[in-house]
């Protein structure tokens, strides 16, 4: 007979909060891919959209504002566009919607994705430098902020 090893507890962390704080710690959910998700998984949905509603309504507001426009913007990316306007409203959409999701972002966890890749020691710190210059040119910050000081794009020696 064999000793069952416990699984461990998964941390939701809301990076919303100031400082982020820890809104749930379940036992992992196996949430598939496709198709609909458990009642486990849906129960845990529901925590994190009750804290976002309690805690955060005006990002829950820009959030139900941005599902619309979203849809519009994939159902337009199908399509090759000749009307100027309704391709430049598509590539708005697009990019605020990436600007919003990649600004919650922080540093440290894009340093824990980076360490997760397990990459010789010569290409961590260039990968990471990589990463959060991406980062930070979806969301116009730092270097990549509108009233920022020009300088030379940075380039690889990857």
């Amino acid at each position: 007979m064999t000793a069952k090893v416990p699984q461990s507890r998964p941390v939701t962390i809301c990076r919303l909060c100031d400082p982020p704080k820890p809104i749930a710690q379940t036992a992992p959910l196996n949430v598939p891919l496709e198709g609909q998700p458990d009642k486990q998984a849906m129960e845990y949905l529901t925590l994190l959209f009750k804290h976002v509603n309690k805690r955060h309504g005006q990002s829950l507001n820009q959030l139900v504002a941005a599902k619309e426009e979203i849809g519009v913007a994939l159902l337009l990316q199908f399509f090759d566009i000749e009307d100027q306007s309704v391709a430049d409203r598509a590539n708005a959409i697009k990019d605020t919607f990436i600007s919003q999701f990649a600004r919650h972002v922080a540093d440290e966890h894009l340093a824990q994705l980076v360490t997760r890749l397990n990459l010789p020691a010569e290409h961590h710190a260039r990968v990471l430098d990589m990463a959060l210059s991406l980062r930070d040119l979806f969301t116009c910050r730092g270097r990549y902020a509108p009233n920022a000081p020009k300088e030379a794009p940075p380039t690889s020696k990857l």
